[in-house]
């Protein structure tokens, strides 16, 4: 009887060539540069193409409606890093061709408008050869850091509100502090509106910043010692016409890690990365400490660019036979965050001791990553093709123990942008069951939001 069964069972007729197809809205400025209009666009990616640097790819190659103008025209991609709640992106620019104030500042808000509507983070930087810009008032010469940029889409009233700001004596900008994940692993972003005294002391404003900790104490840590002491800071400029910020605090900075070679490295990277994504023109940053004065540290935000994290939700059976499930966040280096196999990890590795609240391995024992040959993306269906020993281990389980590790890779992978099911493989062969006959997995399967609590 059951051979009958399985012979009656139909695959649906799908095209599992790995491919990747994102619907995207693009934003380019107007011809009188007064708007910026949006562009709907399909997009074909790569597997392993981040879809942020293929819309920015997009985005730089230009509008395809006569009527609207180029974001920047001499601008290439050199990176772009995701995180949580900012990204980070560096534009590349032909020393040949110049771009004016207007055209310059127009092209970075296109840029973090269209990342806005694609990702849902809060902010976006917008590097130029690798320094932050400054937006100038072109009636009085005075200029304002741009800072972190969000979503605009009238330019003449972003240009009016940075003219404003450029005027005033303590202009009020958004800007990206870096704090410690709640592992004190990994830098992540926070986006804060921060009030500055000044252009003078616009690095001893960062640094106090800092010192105050992060708003959010639930999801951040504290990343410097409020107790040390900025003794002098000053700006030189070098021979390529960047800057130095250079500081003097009375002993050396940490973080509040037990490792403390680890967190002098994240102090360093915070202080770095939080300088030069806001402060026009800084590409370096030394640090200096009171107890040796001879010797200072020289950092690039590229240094310390490993050290940049990314949240990502994972789902993990919150009783111990998987009845229901509940999702649980992960911090994940950013450069493996929009990785499949790498999220797919972070479910195998189970529960950590940081977890809110209770949950219990999704994954029976035995089985781990490597036994996971390939997941990739056929269109918005997500592939997992398992190896033949999955099969017979899962043969061996409790029939909910293979149902709570179906629905949970399940439900973690269609939270990933234009995933809507999963599909399931043994040795690149679609199969009618993994181990028992419990679920079928002959085709794609949606998420089960019912059993998420």
């Amino acid at each position: 009887m059951q051979s009958e069964a399985a012979a009656s069972l139909r695959p649906q007729d799908l095209p599992l060539e790995p491919q990747i197809s994102l619907d995207a809205v693009l934003y380019f400025p107007n011809q009188n540069r007064t708007k910026l209009v949006a562009e709907p666009r399909q997009l074909n990616l790569s597997q392993r193409e981040p879809q942020a640097e293929a819309v920015v790819r997009a985005l730089l190659e230009g509008p395809q409606a006569p009527e609207l103008r180029p974001v920047g025209t001499g601008l290439v991609l050199d990176s772009v890093q995701v995180s949580t709640e900012v990204i980070n992106v560096c534009l590349l620019s032909d020393p040949d061709v110049h771009l004016t104030n207007a055209e310059l500042t127009a092209g970075k808000l296109a840029v973090a408008t269209t990342l806005i509507d694609l990702t849902g983070v809060r902010g976006v930087n917008v590097l130029i050869d690798g320094v932050q810009t400054a937006f100038e008032n072109p009636a009085t010469g005075q200029s304002v850091p741009t800072g972190t940029l969000t979503r605009a889409t009238d330019l003449t009233e972003e240009f009016n509100t940075l003219e404003q700001k450029a005027a005033a004596l303590n202009p009020d900008l958004y800007a990206t502090l870096y704090f410690l994940d709640p592992g004190d692993s990994y830098l992540l972003p926070e986006m804060r509106r921060v009030v500055f005294q000044g252009e003078q002391d616009m690095v001893a404003t960062l640094v106090a910043q800092l010192q105050q900790g992060p708003d959010n104490t639930y999801s951040y840590h504290p990343v410097l010692d409020p107790a040390i002491v900025l003794l002098s800071h000053s700006l030189t400029e070098n021979g390529d016409g960047t800057l130095t910020a250079r500081l003097v605090f009375n002993r050396d900075p940490a973080a509040y890690i037990e490792d403390w070679g680890s967190g002098v490295r994240l102090a360093l990277g915070a202080l770095c990365c939080t300088i030069c994504d806001f402060v026009p023109r800084v590409s370096v940053v030394e640090v200096r400490s009171r107890l040796s004065p001879l010797e200072g540290v020289v950092c690039r935000p590229e240094e310390y660019a490993d050290l940049l994290g990314c949240r990502v939700q994972i789902c993990l059976p919150n009783t111990p036979n998987g009845v229901t499930m509940t999702m649980v966040e992960r911090v994940l280096p950013e450069r493996s965050a929009s990785d499949p196999r790498s999220i797919l990890g972070a479910v195998f590795d189970g529960p950590v001791g940081l977890d809110s609240r209770d949950v219990w391995p999704a994954v029976p024992e035995g089985l781990s990553m490597e036994n996971v040959l390939d997941v990739y993306a056929a269109g918005n269906v997500m592939v997992v093709n398992f190896d033949a020993e999955t099969q017979q281990m899962l043969a061996k389980a409790a029939p909910e123990d293979e149902r709570t590790m179906l629905f949970a890779i399940i439900n973690t992978l269609t939270s990933l942008e234009n995933v809507r099911r999963v599909l399931f493989l043994v040795d690149g062969k679609r199969q009618d069951y993994l181990g028992s006959r419990t679920v079928c997995i002959l085709d794609p399967l949606m998420r089960n939001p019912g059993i998420i609590k």
